[in-house]
């Protein structure tokens, strides 16, 4: 059985560990990271990339911007699926460009987020 991993790159406690547990209760093997630059470490040290990444795009450090382009650097990297999760408002589909597949509005329901990586993590 192949391992549904997952990175959930966010800088609130909360909404991080709210996302870990909700993923690991449906299965999923999460990883976690609270600024990008953290992230980036991770992805870095990993033997085995993360099937998808869920990224939040205003946290200190490195934002959510410098992760994707930081991703788009190296190719393995850049294969890995990203959803942007973010509350603001005026973030739209315009920022969905590869390696970012979608865009998730916060608060993200859960059922919303479980049907797409339903279809990344069979």
């Amino acid at each position: 059985m192949e391992v549904r991993q997952i990175l959930v790159v966010e800088d609130d406690r909360d909404v991080r560990l709210a996302l870990v547990e909700a993923l690991e209760l449906e299965g999923f093997t999460v990883a976690s990271a609270s600024h990008g630059e953290e992230a980036i470490d991770l992805l870095r040290r990993t033997a085995t990339l993360p099937r998808v990444v869920l990224l939040d795009l205003m946290m200190p450090v490195l934002d959510g911007f410098g992760v994707v382009a930081e991703m788009r650097k190296v190719p393995a990297w850049a294969r890995v699926p990203v959803y942007i999760l973010t509350a603001d408002g005026r973030v739209d589909e315009a920022v969905v460009a590869p390696p970012v597949i979608g865009l998730l509005k916060k608060p993200v329901r859960l059922l919303d987020l479980l049907a797409r990586l339903d279809d990344l993590c069979p």
